[in-house]
């Protein structure tokens, strides 16, 4: 889990907010999210493993951004990606 808080110049009050998660769900796999929240509205984008999780989680996107977006009480978007894994090549 990370957490970062951007500021503006000159000002205590956070303008935007990043959380980075990676939950290993029983279903996915493991699963990268990321939340930016600011005034205006909620970001989350989401890297599943290619294949079938990913399809998973993509049919499930609108049904995401309507559940964070109330529970935010502003919009909301989900962006859903594959994640590619590292590739690790030895001589």
């Amino acid at each position: 889990v990370r957490e970062r808080g951007s500021r503006r110049p000159g000002g205590s009050e956070a303008e935007a907010h990043t959380l980075v998660l990676r939950y290993d769900a029983p279903a996915l796999g493991p699963v990268d999210m990321t939340f930016v929240l600011d005034r205006g509205a909620l970001r989350l984008a989401v890297k599943v493993a290619p294949g079938q999780s990913y399809e998973d989680a993509r049919e499930q996107a609108g049904a995401l951004t309507d559940a964070i977006g109330a529970a935010a009480e502003r919009p909301a978007t989900v962006t859903v990606s594959s994640r590619h894994e590292p590739l690790e090549v030895y001589a």
